[in-house]
């Protein structure tokens, strides 16, 4: 369960790294990519 809670801070903290670098796009793509895989599986914990 560790690395899934991993994967998820990892995305979050790339999110955020993205948008401070001016890269609003493409922090976009990976937010919402990261969205559909907490919703498909239905729970913040993926695997």
């Amino acid at each position: 369960m560790s690395k899934n809670r991993d994967f998820i801070a990892y995305m979050s903290a790339l999110v955020q790294q993205l948008e401070q670098d001016g890269r609003y796009g493409t922090a976009h793509v990976y937010r919402y990519a990261l969205r559909r895989c907490i919703a498909h599986y239905d729970t913040p914990s993926l695997f």
